[in-house]
């Protein structure tokens, strides 16, 4: 996990690079959050704050106004505004805590002292109720009023020593916000994305098997008395020519193809199709799987019929992007990729 660094380094220059940004943030990741990064992950952060930057206002707004006095109010906004997951007057059976701050596996209840609901008249009940959770597994840690409003840092401290101790993350505001995923702008960079890392796999995977397929001609040369004839050749060179050509405009092994489900029209879908193995998250689908035999062979604008595990489906290839380097060569194209549409 990424943390806030000694002396809060690394938060320090996440921060100089955050606010360096005059109208607009953009964050490109290749990351998945739940997956690659823990709660109170700097980068997590980052990332959950580009895709809803409201939650945090909207935490303390929502949060804000369940606290019984503005000292809980502020207690409350200093630990959000740190990246804690807070919920106030949280309810446990006939009693309520100030305040919880919530990590994926431990909880700390904060109480604030010195208020209306926390007299000293009150004390010996609060403290017999304290008793009573921390019986139950709660753990607290108490904030007097007095010092807070003298030295808010100061009073502070011990708390985020003590979510430091227990290990609890910085798990952020739960967000609520609308996905901009449907973006026009974050689907043709996600698009891009997807193909480049498909041509980057296939072509290891094309270059494996050219080295293994080397190696084997290498190991078993053809004699030179079952070479073909010079005219036998040249009709070999010319049915190759001709099949290079027709594949040129179909689906092979190694290239990309977008398609759709007839009950799905307006689902786009793309698949890279590949002699290794199947990655559903890339796109990478084995040659010897249903949908990848029905769509080998098959051109632009083909409309087949799919035995899915779920059933027979429809098809029909939209688009078709060829990713072997000789037909880039032949094709004049750089980056040895093409993309063939209607």
């Amino acid at each position: 996990m990424l943390d806030a660094g000694p002396k809060d380094l690394y938060k320090k220059r996440y921060n100089v690079a955050v606010s360096r940004a005059r109208n607009q943030l953009w964050v490109v990741h290749s990351l998945d959050v739940d997956r690659h990064l823990k709660g109170g992950d700097l980068r997590r952060r980052l990332i959950e704050h580009a895709r809803d930057p409201q939650a945090l206002l909207r935490e303390m707004e929502v949060q804000g106004s369940r606290v019984d006095s503005p000292f809980e109010k502020q207690v409350m906004q200093r630990l959000v505004a740190a990246g804690y997951r807070v919920r106030s007057q949280w309810q446990v059976g006939a009693y309520r805590i100030d305040l919880v701050v919530e990590g994926l596996h431990r909880k700390l209840a904060i109480e604030c002292d010195g208020e209306k609901w926390h007299t000293l008249e009150q004390l010996q009940d609060d403290l017999e109720r304290q008793a009573i959770l921390e019986r139950l597994g709660w753990i607290f840690i108490r904030i007097r009023g007095s010092l807070f409003f003298r030295d808010p840092d100061a009073a502070i401290a011990p708390v985020f020593a003590k979510l430091d101790h227990l290990d609890i993350e910085a798990l952020g505001p739960v967000s609520q916000g609308e996905s901009i995923a449907d973006s026009p702008l974050v689907e043709q960079a996600r698009r891009k994305a997807e193909a480049l890392r498909a041509a980057w796999l296939t072509e290891k995977t094309l270059a494996a098997e050219i080295d293994t397929s080397f190696e084997a001609k290498i190991a078993s040369p053809v004699p030179s008395e079952k070479a073909p004839k010079p005219i036998a050749k040249s009709q070999d060179a010319v049915q190759q020519s001709q099949a290079a050509s027709a594949n040129a405009l179909s689906i092979e092994l190694g290239d990309s193809a977008a398609f759709t489900f007839a009950d799905e029209p307006t689902e786009e879908n793309w698949v890279t199709i590949v002699a290794g193995e199947s990655n559903p998250k890339l796109g990478l689908v084995n040659k010897e799987t249903p949908i990848a035999r029905v769509l080998l062979g098959a051109p632009v604008g083909a409309e087949l019929l799919a035995h899915l595990p779920e059933g027979p489906r429809k098809i029909k290839v939209l688009t078709i992007q060829k990713h072997r380097p000789a037909f880039g060569a032949e094709a004049g194209n750089e980056e040895g990729m093409e993309t063939i549409s209607r």
